[in-house]
């Protein structure tokens, strides 16, 4: 009986250069080629220096897991490496976004030069408004919506306008506001839109899936204030502020925070990605 030829094996796509698309918050793309080691801060830094963006800090670069959900790729850590264990096999070019990672308040907001960063941050919270991860009032939505329109319209014009309100489905209240805002540039009313968001609540929160000691399901969510657990069975968040925090402790995907000023202690498990 012959034997078959012995060849050296294929090489995998992922050994060889990586071939990344990266979706920026105005929905256009940039595309990197990094080394097949290159750490997610490659990619963010190579990315960020093609846009002119020096204050990398508050970004982050996310990908869709296995489930669906977005993540956010760590940076320290090779790419390839990270996406071989939590996202389905890929073909061809990743896929990545570049968002706001890190979330910033009231004066902290004010030392923001970079009219960019300001840019971006404008069109991620327009985005999560519409999308309904950042919710608002009737009142907040109209004044909101209102420096949508002069932000990318420019001064109030009926006829313009009317297109516009159609597109996006707006409250015709909108236009006393945006009438108002007259000889505000651009620039001035993306920040205007960004105070107001500032001040909803869920601002700056990001929400991951996990269990109770029940097993039912939770959202546990990191922001700048502190971390925020939220029940789906009618029961009110617990809230814990990041100076009262004395512990996170966790072993694998259990997570276990206590909390000096109430003296709570919450443990939960994460969800698989």
């Amino acid at each position: 009986m012959p034997f078959g030829i012995c060849t050296k094996p294929l090489k995998d796509d992922l050994t060889k250069d990586l071939l990344i698309l990266v979706e920026i918050p105005d929905k256009s793309s940039i595309k990197v080629t990094l080394s097949k080691d290159a750490t997610g801060l490659d990619c963010l830094e190579s990315v960020t220096k093609e846009l002119g963006l020096y204050e990398v800090g508050y970004f982050g670069l996310s990908y869709k897991t296995k489930k669906g959900h977005d993540w956010w790729l760590v940076l320290e850590k090779p790419i390839k490496k990270q996406l071989e264990q939590n996202t389905i096999s890929y073909i061809g070019s990743i896929r990545l976004k570049l968002k706001i990672h890190f979330f910033v308040n009231g004066a902290s907001w004010l030392k923001l030069q970079d009219k960019l960063i300001r840019s971006f941050y404008y069109l991620q919270l327009k985005d999560q408004i519409l999308e309904g991860s950042l919710s608002s009032e009737k009142d907040s939505a109209v004044l909101l919506a209102s420096y949508v329109a002069q932000a990318e319209l420019g001064d109030y014009d009926a006829e313009t306008f009317v297109a516009f309100a159609e597109t996006h489905n707006l409250y015709p209240s909108v236009i006393k506001f945006y009438s108002h805002h007259r000889g505000l540039t651009c620039e001035e009313a993306q920040l205007e839109y960004i105070l107001i968001a500032q001040q909803l609540e869920g601002y700056g929160d990001e929400y991951y899936p996990a269990k109770d000691y029940d097993g039912s399901i939770i959202l546990v969510g990191a922001s700048f204030l502190g971390i925020v657990v939220r029940h789906s069975h009618g029961l009110p968040p617990a809230y814990f502020r990041w100076p009262d925090i004395v512990r996170i402790t966790h072993n694998k995907k259990y997570f276990c925070i206590e909390s000096a000023k109430s003296f709570d202690i919450i443990q939960f498990e994460m969800v698989e990605l």
